[in-house]
């Protein structure tokens, strides 16, 4: 089951059910980048301008904030 947030310029955000990984998708659902709130490490997989590239990860960054280490 996949969890799917508002677009931003274009682009989908999509979250596998229990996963750590955000899937980037364009408006033609092409994955453009792959984000972890584990690591706060976005993998682009596409070419982005730069402008629209640092607007897309700082909203990943606001949404999606990394995680906490928890230790046992």
């Amino acid at each position: 089951m996949h969890t799917s947030d508002a677009t931003h310029d274009g682009f989908s955000f999509l979250r596998s059910k229990g996963q750590s990984i955000i899937a980037v998708r364009n408006n033609l659902s092409y994955l453009m980048a792959e984000y972890s709130d584990v690591t706060g490490i976005t993998n682009w997989r596409r070419v982005v301008p730069a402008g629209q590239r640092e607007k897309v990860e700082n909203w990943l960054r606001a949404n999606y904030p990394v995680r906490a280490a928890v230790n046992n």
